[in-house]
Parts: structure tokens; sequence; C-alpha cells
């Protein structure tokens, strides 16, 4: 079996798309499918996931998987696959140039409902469920990758700002989530919105672009919870459905390991 080799940036707990990257690797040799990281930009992994870092032997024989966000080739590799985590060009400004024999694989029907589908839910580590909630109280925003240009005092006035760095970690961004009733975001797709949901508290997406309501909806987990705007009975509506996130979430994770399995024997014959 040839092994897979997937690049990205050391590991990044408040980054969804680079732990998705990463738990791609754990999953699959957790399946008994040999997979590598080549990281990029700083050498950090997640001591808890069995990701060990690619040699060249690896680069040379194996299938490497990039993100959207790698625009050529720099491995040289012969066997590509193209995991779009994101559209193309959504957050580097450029799309990727695909050679005429990559497989290109798309997260989720949000991005690309023509390509085949690879969609891994981020692990919750027990901290992200609606379970034995505390007393609720104040709300959050959230910018991200949002448009700058669209953000509004009213949204964020008597809000308390969540970063990309703050909180700090893990455990005390998922504490704050369960302990707030509402967070606003600028950025249409984020895993703050999900995040936001299982906690049993309301996400409000302030649109923006790329996406569009249609699009968050097609998506595995929909729109429980996830309100597209500030219309009131769309709020009502995310409000109503919050209890539902949690369980469509258990459901899309049970299902996640046979589109590993497909994606593996789809690669392997194809190379």
């Amino acid at each position: 079996m040839k092994p897979y080799v997937i690049v990205v940036p050391g590991y990044n707990h408040r980054s969804w798309g680079n732990r998705t990257l990463h738990l791609l690797c754990h999953l699959l040799n957790g399946m008994g499918v040999p997979a590598y990281l080549y990281l990029e930009r700083y050498p950090a992994t997640n001591p808890q996931w069995n990701t060990p870092l690619a040699e060249p032997a690896h680069i040379r024989d194996g299938i490497v998987i990039y993100p959207e966000v790698v625009l050529k080739n720099p491995l040289k590799s012969k066997r590509v696959v193209r995991w779009l985590l994101s559209r193309p060009g959504y957050i580097t400004g450029k799309k990727f140039r695909a050679g005429s024999e990559d497989y290109i694989v798309a997260f989720s029907r949000m991005m690309d409902d023509t390509k085949p589908i690879l969609n891994l839910q981020t692990p919750n580590e027990g901290l992200f469920h609606p379970h034995d909630l505390p007393p609720k109280q104040g709300e959050l925003f959230y910018v991200g990758k949002g448009n700058p240009k669209a953000r509004r005092p009213e949204y964020e006035r008597g809000r308390i700002e969540v970063t990309r760095t703050w909180p700090a970690t893990h455990p005390e961004y998922a504490d704050l989530l369960r302990r707030s009733t509402a967070v606003y975001s600028y950025d249409t797709l984020t895993g703050v919105s999900y995040e936001a949901a299982l906690c049993g508290t309301l996400a409000i997406i302030i649109p923006n672009g790329p996406y569009t309501r249609e699009d968050i909806a097609k998506g595995e987990l929909g729109l429980n919870g996830i309100a597209w705007g500030t219309d009131p009975e769309e709020i009502e509506r995310a409000r109503r459905t919050l209890p539902e996130a949690w369980p469509q979430y258990l459901n899309v994770l049970a299902r996640q390991h046979e589109g590993i399995q497909a994606f593996v024997e789809a690669t392997q014959n194809r190379w």
C-alpha cells in the first residue's frame, strides 16, 4: 500500500483546517494505513495523535495530499490529491494549479458538490457538548476569515471578541462557548459556529460572502443552531433547532470511517 504524505503547517488547535489535516493522518494510521506529515513553517504535532513525520522515501513512493491553499506541487509528487477544505482562492486569494492527473476531493458538499467527499469531524475531546451546561450569560463575536468591511459596531458592542489566539487553550475556549448565550460570526464558514452549537450556544452568521445560506445548509451538519443573518424568524429557527446539533454531529461522526475507507480505495486504485 502506498503511504500518504499530508502537507500541513505545525499543529494549531485553534485552526479548524489545520486540525483536520493532522486528524486525517492520525485516523489513517489508526486504520492501519501508513500516513505521515510533511510539516511547513513550524514543527508542532499533537502529542496525543499518531502523526509521524515523512521521510524522503515516503514522499517519493507515496500519495501527497495538499490542502487547497497549496498552489503548486512543491514536493514534485507524481501522485497528488487536492483536498478542498475551503473553496479555492477563498483564503489565499489565488487558486491552485492542478495537474492533469491530480485527484480532487472536497471536504464537504459546501465546497464542491461535484467532487468526491472526504468529510471529517474534528474530535471535541469531551469539551464541546451540551451536557451539564453552566449558567449562560453574555455574548461573543468572531471575525476570523470574514471580510473586515462587513464589521458593524452594533454586532460587537457589549460582546466579547474571540480570536485565533484568545482564549489561549482549547479547554478555556470551550468553557467560554459553553457559558455564553450566542456568538456572532463574520466568518461564514468556521468551526466556531459549529462548536458553539454543540455547546448549546446560538451561532449567528453575518453574511458577507463567499458562502450563501444554501451552501451552509447542504453541509453535513446543516444549520441546526446556526442562524443566517439577524432576522428574528431566522434566529428563532436556529434557537429551536439547537437541540438537534449534537445528535446530528454524532450521526455524521459515526459515518466518517466509511468515507475514509472510500477515499483510500479510490486513491490506491488510481495509482
